[in-house]
């Protein structure tokens, strides 16, 4: 359905376009007969396919790690590069790093990692089931693929506000899969001192508040109650699938 919607640009106005991404995305995460998805993967005109992911359990758009860092091409972005894009006019105009708190959201809450098995990296299948379910979303730093779909290695490594401006954090997580044998999982936590080199590399965590509403289990039927007051052009609009 996405698809459908974005290829909906050229067909009607901006309005038209933000007011059915709103419609598509509450009726997704407010259909009580289906499991609620997480995250949603949406295209960005600035950024590229897939380039951001909506969380539906914070309500939170976040763009993919890997294109703060590698869009502008090697030499990689460093900490202060990114720092400085964020500002009116720069290339992440509108993102801002992410907090420790919505970190611990991301990982803990809508990936699904145990703090108590992935911090001390214990062995978990589920852990390794939310790396691999993160990383199906989000951009590597860093990943190896066979020739076979069944093999790969895929790690997101990235930075986000710590609270201290000087020295931000990084959390870097990864998963192998080799046939039916999984590995990884472990969630690494650390501290960066050095925010003018980015060798590694690793990537960057930007978010920024999606303005789409974190719907009750009763939204659906607001959703239509909301298309029944607009006007009819923008009615056909969202109902133009």
């Amino acid at each position: 359905m996405i698809d459908i919607l974005n290829q909906t640009m050229n067909a009607g106005s901006t309005k038209g376009l933000v007011f059915v991404k709103t419609c598509v995305v509450i009726a997704l995460v407010s259909m009580p007969s289906i499991a609620k998805p997480a995250f949603i993967s949406l295209d960005s005109t600035l950024y590229g396919q897939g380039a951001l992911t909506y969380d539906a359990d914070t309500g939170l758009e976040w763009l993919d790690p890997w294109i703060a860092a590698g869009s502008a091409g090697y030499p990689f972005r460093t900490y202060d590069d990114v720092r400085g894009e964020l500002a009116l006019g720069g290339d992440f105009e509108g993102f801002r790093f992410a907090t420790s708190d919505e970190i611990n959201t991301l990982l803990f809450s809508s990936a699904g990692f145990n703090p108590a098995t992935a911090i001390n990296g214990s062995y978990n299948l589920n852990d390794i089931y939310a790396a691999d379910y993160l990383t199906s979303f989000f951009s590597t730093t860093y990943g190896l693929y066979g020739n076979e779909g069944d093999v790969y290695t895929k790690i997101i490594d990235a930075m986000y506000d710590s609270g201290d401006p000087d020295q931000p954090a990084s959390v870097w997580f990864g998963v192998t899969k080799l046939g039916d044998d999984y590995s990884g999982g472990k969630l690494n936590f650390y501290t960066l001192s050095d925010l003018t080199s980015n060798s590694t590399p690793y990537g960057f965590w930007l978010v920024r508040d999606a303005g789409i509403p974190v719907p009750a289990p009763w939204g659906i039927s607001l959703l239509f109650i909301i298309c029944a007051a607009i006007s009819s052009s923008s009615l056909r609009c969202c109902f133009r699938f």
